[in-house]
């Protein structure tokens, strides 16, 4: 999800497996990382993604968001 007002990411577990706007996690071998593609989303939310950027994250797994976060200026593709 993203709050464009605000300049918050947020993500949620999907209440279904074949929910449009879920996206498919692929956790690595080792089993200490996991990852997923949103090219989409990124270029929707004007998410620069040309270089990897560390963004700290809050994770709450007992509220409906898991992941909520805002993305700092200098992360965005058009900067106001």
């Amino acid at each position: 999800m993203w709050d464009a007002k605000d300049k918050k990411l947020a993500m949620k577990t999907a209440s279904t497996s074949n929910d449009i706007r879920s996206y498919v996690i692929r956790y690595n071998d080792k089993g200490n990382g996991a990852g997923f593609s949103a090219k989409t989303f990124l270029d929707y939310a004007g998410i620069n993604y040309a270089q990897r950027k560390a963004i700290p994250i809050s994770i709450t797994p007992e509220k409906e968001f898991l992941i909520e976060t805002p993305i700092p200026e200098a992360c965005l593709k058009i900067q106001e």
